[in-house]
């Protein structure tokens, strides 16, 4: 028996057996609430130390891997930061306007986090220049043009701000696993400037789905969305741990009762 195979999947709460009675029991802020805390979890599960083996690696090498990882982080907090809550902004009715504020704020701070991360590369010996980054297979799964092809903002909002701003922002604390690969300048560039701004993020969609999440099926969309998300993202960031030496020893969490969100 292997040692994935002794430990247990974690099971997060299963919100789409509920039946559209019980689904709709919860308030439109208690529900966004809910969508939010099951992302932190499915993210502690993926960041736990506890679950990972590290391989130490060669310094040089270490250092190679560092600088890519700042370059491709760059280039997602742009690609996955600034068009997506556009389209968000794009499409809200005025009477979001407060909303609307908040998102133009959201598009200001992925910038800046863009631009400190691609300072940070430069610094390491990398490159500052995004627009040269090629992402790999791994990153084209989660394509932000897939969530820029939607017409609704819930359901961006589902995907972005409530699932995967979570997990970013949970990734990049002292508790994640990353943490014990990463150079301290990093790991301070985002205790001080990049995770506090997430919170702000994590809050708009809160509101988005607080007020569009109305009907059972589309509380039940947003969960859809949502299991998606951490399917295609648990890949990607094993491929990404991977590169430091880090390797997964316990299985994948599960999403509404099985692994395979339909």
């Amino acid at each position: 028996m292997t040692e994935e195979t002794t430990q247990k999947a974690t099971l997060l709460p299963d919100y789409s057996g509920l039946s559209d009675d019980q689904l709709m029991e919860m308030s439109g802020r208690e529900f966004a609430d809910a969508v939010v805390e099951r992302a932190k979890l499915w993210a502690w599960d993926v960041i736990d130390p506890e679950k990972y083996t590290i391989t130490e690696l060669d310094p040089d090498e270490m250092q190679q891997v560092r600088i890519k990882w700042a370059e491709r982080h760059a280039w997602m907090e742009w690609w996955f930061g600034v068009p997506v809550p556009a389209k968000q902004l794009v499409l809200l009715p005025n009477e979001d306007f407060g909303i609307k504020l908040l998102l133009s704020q959201q598009i200001i701070d992925e910038v800046k986090h863009q631009r400190l991360l691609s300072r940070r590369a430069a610094a390491l010996g990398g490159s500052a220049k995004i627009e040269r980054y090629v992402p790999e297979p791994e990153i084209v799964a989660n394509a932000p043009e897939k969530m820029v092809d939607s017409e609704s903002p819930l359901e961006i909002a589902a995907a972005l701000q409530c699932t995967g701003e979570v997990i970013v922002n949970e990734n990049t604390t002292s508790r994640s696993v990353l943490f014990r690969v990463l150079d301290e300048e990093t790991q301070q560039l985002f205790v001080d400037e990049i995770a506090p701004d997430e919170i702000r993020h994590i809050g708009v969609g809160v509101k988005i789905v607080t007020k569009y999440a109305s009907t059972p099926e589309l509380r039940r969309l947003v969960l859809k969305i949502q299991g998606r998300k951490f399917l295609t993202t648990y890949p990607r960031y094993l491929v990404d741990y991977r590169r430091f030496g880090i390797e997964r020893t316990a299985p994948e969490p599960v999403v509404d009762g099985n692994t395979e969100a339909s």
